[in-house]
């Protein structure tokens, strides 16, 4: 079973699209059970993402749900309703993390 909803902020959704003209974006798919209390499921909605001061950066999946996150767990049992974000997602200074478990680390001089 599958419960979809569609939530929309046409005022974030003018500033987006006024701070992005002429970039590349990509629909893409955030776990909301991965994000920290300032980008609640909530807040998300209202003003969109807040970025970590660090320049960490957050994830965002283009293309299909990570199949982890969709599968039955152990024995058969379901893992449990989840929560998965679409969004608009501009590309700008982006890196490719090898290693997905690994500590999100920007290049040297990024």
């Amino acid at each position: 079973e599958i419960g979809i909803w569609k939530i929309d902020n046409p005022e974030a959704n003018v500033s987006f699209e006024r701070r992005t003209k002429g970039m590349l974006t990509l629909d893409s798919w955030v776990n909301a059970s991965g994000l920290d209390s300032r980008n609640s499921l909530q807040e998300v909605c209202r003003r969109g993402f807040l970025f970590p001061v660090t320049g960490s950066g957050l994830k965002f999946t283009h293309g299909n749900i990570p199949r982890e996150n969709i599968e039955e767990g152990e024995g058969g049992s379901t893992l449990g309703p989840r929560t998965f974000i679409l969004c608009d997602v501009a590309v700008g200074r982006s890196f490719i993390q090898d290693d997905p478990e690994g500590p999100v680390t920007p290049p040297m001089g990024y």
